[in-house]
């Protein structure tokens, strides 16, 4: 059984988040990986082989057996930016090239951007989570998507690069909070549909 004190688990309060939005990411990775070293234990004790090829396909969570194989896999063709990434650290030093606009850093395995215009984006392999900082300097949630591994790189590329950028409907009585969008969207809407629109720089 594990005991209390062992090394991966000395700081149980750790999966448990305060109401910062990173650090509900960081949470939740913690307690995804707290499962996966945990359950290998009673697994073994109950005469059951814990199923590293099921656990080993979050590359993001798992870092032994099958997952550090996916973790570590070379660099394979992806339709933006000609890779997929094999770390978050690839990652981030990819992105870092592209001099994006705002803040960058890598934060564990979650890469924290912050945009000029007030939004932040939290990457991990699997998911791009986005919030902003509204006008009394409080940090919303706004929307998140599930990119597959080809895509991910792109997908920044696409912000970094303009061709997805955030838009505010025009409001008097309430600010708006501000919503996501393709340049080729953009690129269709009548004038008039624009003129909705506040672009955020």
């Amino acid at each position: 059984m594990i005991q209390r004190g062992e090394r991966d688990h000395e700081n149980p309060i750790r999966p448990y988040p305060d109401g910062d939005f990173a650090h509900m990411w960081e949470a939740a990775f913690a307690m995804l990986d707290l499962f996966g070293k945990a359950a290998r234990s009673p697994a073994g004790q109950l005469g059951y082989a814990y199923d590293e090829a099921a656990g080993g396909r979050h590359p993001a969570v798992y870092g032994d057996g099958e997952g550090r194989r996916h973790r570590e896999k070379a660099m394979r063709t992806g339709k933006a930016g000609g890779f997929i990434p094999s770390s978050m650290e690839e990652l981030y030093e990819a992105l870092w090239r592209q001099n994006p606009p705002g803040e960058l850093s890598l934060q564990g395995d979650v890469i924290l951007w912050r945009l000029p215009n007030g939004v932040s984006l939290w990457v991990c392999f699997d998911a791009i989570a986005t919030a902003w900082t509204d006008r009394r300097g409080r940090e919303r949630p706004l929307t998140h998507w599930h990119p597959a591994e080809e895509d991910i790189f792109g997908d920044l590329l696409d912000i970094c690069q303009g061709r997805t950028f955030w838009v505010r409907k025009k409001r008097t009585l309430w600010e708006a909070p501000p919503l996501i969008m393709e340049r080729e969207h953009w690129e269709r809407l009548s004038q008039r549909q624009r003129e909705k629109y506040e672009i955020l720089g």
